[in-house]
């Protein structure tokens, strides 16, 4: 699906070399995450072991971009968990 082809798009950008790319994946990873929160449901431990390996980046901006997408990733799955459809 086109969906799942963004989001491995995104996530492949999140381990380059480059520090900007590495970046703008992390702001875009956050932006799927907000506009499609059920994809970030079904993909939650791609998601979660690509923001660990964000939260150990050397860039303070990564480490940063990371942050905020923890807090979108979050409230999404405590939103799905309450309505049931986390499991």
């Amino acid at each position: 699906e086109c969906r799942d082809l963004i989001l491995a798009s995104v996530v492949h950008a999140c381990q380059d070399h480059s520090q900007r790319v590495r970046y703008y994946a992390t702001e875009s990873l956050f932006n799927v995450t907000k506009v499609i929160p059920s994809l970030a449901v079904q993909h939650f431990f791609i998601l979660f072991e690509i923001l660990r390996s964000l939260y150990a980046d050397v860039d303070l901006d990564v480490r940063s971009g990371a942050e905020l997408l923890d807090k979108k990733l979050k409230e999404v799955i405590v939103g799905a968990i309450n309505s049931g459809s986390f499991s």
